[in-house]
């Protein structure tokens, strides 16, 4: 059993009719390209099976390509535009469910997940055999300060363990917070918005944490020494019950110390 990603872009115009024969110039950038005002789209189209074992293919790169252009573009121009007409918002999660739906059979049922990058920090993520529930996931930022020294040992034993790290230093941290929402009617929308989750990350871990000494500051890490590996975790203790008290699952917690170092908790849920 195998994984095959296949990342598709496009370009959807807003108020024009999609040119589904433009030419195919710059595929890597996108296709369709922009005609004037545009939605940009970026979707991660996630295939699992066994390789032939003659041509090592699980599914040619060009028929996912083709079931997106043909089955789920359509389908989105089609949801943006009805955004516009009625002037209300379209839920994002029934519309992923919806170009999921479209991709299966094209895809000969190896369609494994599909996932939206509505922005360049915000995903939706659907898996096709389970579609009762989405997750939304969104990165934040802060600035803090924080020191790497046990109490118990003395300055030459925390610099063998820590090195420069037992003195004050900072981190510019990124955090990536992953939910279990569950998937709302056709005509409904999710019990949780971006923004909800936006409020409620800034609420118990943006706003405590940011531009503080850890160490100092922050009680949670009063009795531990707040290291990359204690900072997600102690950011998932934070969160888990303030999303469980709006019918939302927290999955995982993702915690960035420098852009080569990261930790998640919990690592396996």
């Amino acid at each position: 059993m195998l994984e095959l990603s296949r990342q598709v872009r496009a370009s959807l115009p807003v108020g024009l009719p999609l040119d589904l024969d433009a030419p195919r110039h710059n595929t890597f950038a996108g296709w369709p390209p922009p005609v004037g005002l545009c939605v940009f789209l970026d979707l991660e189209i996630r295939c699992r099976g066994v390789a032939d074992p003659e041509t090592g293919y699980l599914i040619g790169i060009g028929e996912v390509d083709r079931a997106v252009r043909e089955h789920g573009l359509g389908f989105l121009h089609a949801r943006f535009g009805e955004q516009a007409r009625h002037g209300r918002p379209v839920e994002p999660a029934v519309t992923l469910a919806g170009l999921a739906r479209r991709l299966e059979a094209p895809l000969g049922g190896l369609l494994h997940a599909v996932r939206w990058h509505l922005t360049p920090t915000c995903t939706l993520e659907l898996r096709s055999r389970d579609m009762s529930a989405f997750v939304m996931s969104q990165q934040f930022d802060f600035a803090a300060a924080h020191r790497l020294r046990c109490r118990g040992r003395d300055d030459e034993e925390n610099r063998s363990l820590f090195g420069k790290c037992m003195n004050d230093h900072g981190h510019n941290y990124r955090v990536q917070v992953d939910v279990e929402v569950p998937m709302p009617a056709d005509d409904a929308v999710a019990i949780l918005q971006v923004a909800d989750l936006d409020r409620i990350v800034h609420e118990h871990v943006i706003e405590p944490f940011d531009h503080r000494n850890l160490n100092d500051d922050v009680p949670d890490f009063s009795d531990r020494l707040p290291s990359v590996e204690h900072i997600a975790r102690t950011c998932h203790e934070r969160l888990a019950a303030a999303f469980e008290a709006t019918g939302v699952r927290l999955r995982r917690v993702t915690v960035w110390e420098t852009a080569k170092t990261a930790c998640t908790y919990p690592a396996d849920d």
